[in-house]
């Protein structure tokens, strides 16, 4: 079974389609080999009858695993692992990108579980600010989608919004799903960015359409946020930092083209590549990196960094506002619109 998805902390999983299933080591190893032929994102980077035949004595000497994490070190698959029971492998790795956030271990620790809180607050009276952290997959990610659109719903009902500050620094990763739609009124209807492949030409692009999300022709969502208002011409400011990996670079990358959207922070992680799951056996699952991230303007994220266009290195205070720089530019760019 194929299911591609985007990870990081957690899992998640996008439309696919159903491929079977493989038995007997042999079968295992054929079935790595054919898929990293011919899905890898980084297939063309390899000699592949030569890795092959390394892949097959690795994998009759010392089993399918060390074969397999062979492979995706070879095709620098950061992203990708294979899962046996339960148990994920790592080829090659790839660490944070350099930060000076400023945060205790403690609250970083929450938020890279993705077990913090959608956060809403008022900024001098007129402009909201939106806290989103990652989200962990389920069967049903209504609620973190309605957390998030609440909220945004809340502070317009209290205030006159003039703009928003929409905070990603501690965004791990996750479903992308939820977080989209949240933020629909914000996006607004149409394409916000894409899956692409160079090699293959394979794209498929990340629609917003009346609160839900699309990949491509596929509705991927149903949380019944339909009727949303449109607030996609008010002004953003996204804040990022190196924390902010995965399909929180996904979020990142769907305000890229909007207009009138400033990005203030740190380069993010770099973790803007989208992952297949690859369903060997009952016990064996295989991850490849598959494709890219591409924003609303084709600009494509070959594990690259979102940048900011303001650049600010540290100067966070997530308890008070006043001391935090990045909020403080925020504010007086939104000031200026």
């Amino acid at each position: 079974m194929i299911i591609r998805n985007c990870t990081f902390f957690m899992i998640f999983l996008f439309a696919g389609i159903f491929i079977g299933e493989s038995k007997g080591q042999e079968s295992l190893i054929d079935s790595v080999i054919y898929y990293g032929r011919t899905t890898a994102v980084m297939r063309d980077s390899v000699n592949w009858d030569e890795l092959e035949a390394t892949m097959r004595i690795i994998n009759n000497e010392s089993g399918l695993v060390n074969a397999t994490t062979h492979m995706l070190k070879e095709l620098d698959d950061f992203h990708g692992r294979i899962w046996v029971d339960d148990v994920p492998y790592f080829g090659a790795s790839k660490g944070w990108a350099p930060t000076n956030m400023e945060i205790d271990s403690l609250n970083l620790a929450l938020y890279r579980q993705s077990s913090a809180k959608v956060h809403a607050s008022l900024l001098n009276d007129n402009f909201g600010y939106l806290r989103v952290p990652g989200m962990i997959y389920s069967n049903d990610n209504s609620a973190e989608a309605i957390s998030i659109y609440a909220q945004i719903d809340s502070l317009g009902t209290l205030a006159d919004i003039h703009g928003w500050v929409l905070d990603l620094r501690l965004n791990g990763g996750g479903t992308m799903y939820p977080m989209l739609a949240g933020l629909a009124p914000l996006l607004g209807n149409g394409v916000v960015g894409a899956f692409e492949d160079p090699a293959s030409n394979y794209r498929d692009e990340w629609i917003i359409n009346n609160g839900e999300v699309y990949i491509g022709e596929y509705q991927s969502t149903d949380y019944g946020l339909s009727g949303v208002p449109d607030l996609s011409h008010l002004p953003v400011v996204v804040l990022i930092s190196g924390f902010t990996a995965s399909s929180g670079e996904v979020v990142a990358i769907s305000f890229k083209g909007r207009p009138n959207t400033l990005f203030i922070g740190e380069n993010t992680a770099a973790y803007t590549t989208a992952v297949s799951w690859i369903a060997l056996s009952e016990n064996v699952i295989l991850q490849l990196t598959e494709s890219y991230y591409a924003d609303r303007e084709g600009n494509l994220y070959q594990a690259t960094s979102v940048t900011a266009d303001v650049q600010i290195d540290g100067g966070d205070d997530f308890y008070n506002f006043e001391n935090d720089v990045k909020i403080q530019n925020a504010i007086e760019w939104l000031e200026a619109q």
